[in-house]
């Protein structure tokens, strides 16, 4: 039987109709014997695949991409009439074992709420979407996993609901299932040319490589770890460390943190879409002027800067960032070892303080901190030298 072929000779979408019809209907000629895969009101497509399918593990994936589109095409009369399951989503690919079935909870069920009301809204900037983007990182790691695999299934085609769901799993230590999601995001849904390269938004034609290894190729980055950016900026950050909390611009990160005892990971916010923030500007006066210095002859060469100061005994979990329209440098201020970050598939990389790296954070990246001091970089963000100037707007890819 494994060695009979599978060929989909016909695919009919039956029509929501009528309650007693069939929902959807594929014709499948296996070996010289044509059969009909139904599904039926109520039915879990993986469910029926997988019985269809029996041990025929390459059945279930080529039946998996031709029955996706078809339901894609009337996502909300499928899903109304259909049993879509987590295990479902996940590719329908081995056993998936994450939150079938399991409750969001109350914050949970009041986020997906407010996605729901941006959605029908159609606002880029619904006070929904930002109430939603505030609170969503104070979701528990187990949550978390049930709350995306909601998100995922009120968007089953959306980029960042597929990564973020394969991240909740990953937190929660169930990287196969993880894998699976990623798996269909690609060769499913087509959302990204790989899985370790997942940004929400891709754009198309842009020289994709998770380290830019030579600096030259960006004057600006090698400015700023040639010019006086670190003496200007280190008097500075001691002065501002030694403030008291409540009147610092050090804000603590959670999302992406994984939980333990001494996990923590500050930023301190200089710019942002090139407007300084007023109390920085303040405080960093000398700072924001050396980087604001640091020009390759074309205009201002970074949007974004922050410090990022990484606690030992903390790791920021494998994550995407947004859009490949941006790089990222990091121009180490202080590291006494034990801090690595891994880009990509290429093998970890640590900071020299006084040097700079730089990175597309659209691939998959972590940072381990191992050391028994804190890691602080600077972090600056600039449009990708492949990107037409005319096409360089944050709202358009969601660079943050």
């Amino acid at each position: 039987m494994a060695a009979q072929r599978l060929i989909i000779t016909a695919v009919a979408l039956i029509l929501f109709a009528r309650a007693d019809n069939p929902v959807l209907e594929v014709e499948v000629l296996v070996g010289d014997t044509s059969q009909p895969l139904v599904l039926r009101d109520g039915s879990d497509p993986c469910e029926i695949i997988r019985s269809f399918c029996g041990p025929r593990d390459a059945c279930v994936w080529q039946l998996v991409k031709h029955v996706q589109p078809l339901l894609q095409a009337d996502w909300a009369a499928a899903s109304a009439r259909l049993a879509i399951s987590d295990a479902y989503l996940a590719g329908c690919a081995g056993n998936a074992s994450f939150a079938r079935g399991a409750p969001r909870g109350n914050a949970s069920a009041e986020l997906v709420g407010f996605l729901e009301a941006a959605i029908a809204s159609r606002d880029a900037h619904s006070p929904f979407l930002r109430r939603y983007n505030r609170e969503k990182a104070k979701l528990a790691p187990e949550e978390r996993v049930a709350h995306y695999a909601a998100v995922a299934r009120l968007l089953p085609g959306n980029a960042a609901a597929i990564d973020h769901l394969a991240c909740a799993l990953t937190a929660t230590g169930q990287r196969a299932s993880a894998a699976r999601v990623l798996r269909r995001g690609v060769e499913v849904l087509h959302l990204w040319p790989s899985a370790l390269q997942r940004p929400s938004t891709l754009v198309a034609g842009l020289e994709a490589r998770p380290l830019w290894d030579d600096l030259d190729e960006f004057p600006a980055v090698r400015a700023v770890a040639g010019g006086g950016v670190l003496a200007a900026l280190l008097p500075e950050l001691v002065a501002e460390l030694a403030r008291d909390r409540a009147d610092s611009l050090v804000v603590a990160q959670a999302e992406g943190l994984v939980d333990g005892a001494r996990a923590r990971w500050d930023e301190i916010v200089l710019f942002k879409h090139d407007v300084d923030d007023a109390a920085a500007a303040a405080r960093f006066p000398r700072t924001l002027a050396a980087i604001r210095d640091a020009d390759d002859g074309r205009g201002p060469s970074f949007f974004n800067a922050k410090v990022s100061i990484l606690h030992p005994g903390s790791r920021i979990l494998p994550h995407c960032g947004p859009s490949n329209a941006r790089l990222r440098a990091h121009l180490a201020v202080s590291h006494g070892g034990g801090a690595s970050i891994r880009v990509g598939d290429r093998a970890p990389v640590s900071w020299v303080p006084g040097e700079a790296l730089v990175l597309d954070d659209s691939f998959e990246h972590e940072v381990v901190h191992a050391g028994a001091a804190p890691r602080v970089v600077l972090i600056l963000d600039f449009w990708h030298p492949d990107l037409p100037a005319e096409d360089r707007a944050f709202a358009k890819y969601g660079v943050t």
